[in-house]
């Protein structure tokens, strides 16, 4: 799953490293990892579907403490590349057709690899996310 880590607020509202620490996700609870006296860390759960639930943490395994909500999101699909192949010097714009593809972060990307005889490389442009099902590289 996704790496979460969850930090205090008051420098002296400490996490104990009990090792009964844990992070529940809605109703689904991991188990946690201390990382400092104001971090833990821990990993979200497989969930089925689009939904945002309460992230709660307990140090002693039985109560837990709201620390906020927690978006899970799907998966980006790619459906379609458009077009497949172009001139590397003529600067076309791609476009990506698919689902999810508005859940990818702003570091997404798109990476051109040069194939052919004699070519080599690859360049990476950061990709334009329209909305949920298209995207644009140029």
């Amino acid at each position: 799953g996704t790496v979460v880590h969850i930090g205090t607020k008051d420098e002296f509202d400490n996490f104990i490293n009990s090792g009964l620490l844990r992070c529940r996700f809605g109703g689904v609870t991991v188990d946690a990892k201390f990382v400092s006296p104001r971090v833990v860390q821990c990993s979200t759960p497989k969930m089925l579907g689009v939904s945002n639930v309460t992230l709660a943490v307990t140090e002693n395994g039985a109560d837990f403490v709201d620390a906020g909500y927690f978006s899970f999101l799907p998966l980006p699909s790619i459906i379609s590349i458009t077009p497949s192949a172009a001139v590397s010097n003529e600067g076309a714009t791609v476009a990506i057709a698919g689902t999810g593809l508005d859940s990818l972060s702003g570091d997404a990307t798109c990476r051109f690899t040069a194939i052919g005889v004699g070519l080599s490389g690859a360049v990476e442009v950061k990709a334009n996310i329209e909305n949920s099902e298209s995207a644009l590289c140029r």
